[in-house]
């Protein structure tokens, strides 16, 4: 119903001036994640992105008390809140056109989902063949 923004520099995309007007008044139509982003598709064929960054969260709150370090709240129709907090503010937001976010927020350039359908084995072996790295280290990157 309503998107305040108390801190503009957390906005990566489009500019802060441009982001509350685009995502107020528009329904939420679906949720998923893509690595560390977790991604609302909105009526009007718009995205809006989260990368939370090391401290970023996203809290669902009853009433409007805001915590601190609370840098967007999102007032829902049902009454309730939507509140990004983010103490170190490495996080940051993104909302657009699909193909517009999905090329300044970095989702293109990330492999493969563990459970999608071209994370194979053969993608494993191209991506791990001849390196000499720590398993873990590896996978995370």
């Amino acid at each position: 119903a309503k998107v305040e923004l108390f801190t503009p520099e957390v906005v990566a995309y489009p500019l802060p001036e441009r982001f509350c007007p685009l995502l107020t008044g528009r329904g939420i139509l679906d949720l998923h994640r893509r690595g560390k982003s977790l991604i609302f598709q909105l009526e009007g064929q718009i995205l809006l992105v989260f990368r939370f960054g090391m401290t970023g969260k996203l809290l669902l709150r009853h009433s409007y008390l805001l915590p601190p370090h609370t840098h967007v709240v999102f007032s829902l129709e049902d009454g309730h809140f939507l509140m990004w907090q983010d103490v170190r503010r490495f996080g940051r937001l993104y909302g657009g056109r699909r193909e517009e976010v999905w090329e300044r927020s970095g989702l293109k350039d990330l492999s493969p989902e563990p459970l999608e359908a071209n994370f194979t084995l053969e993608f494993l072996e191209a991506v791990t063949r001849a390196r000499k790295r720590p398993i873990k280290s590896l996978l995370l990157d």
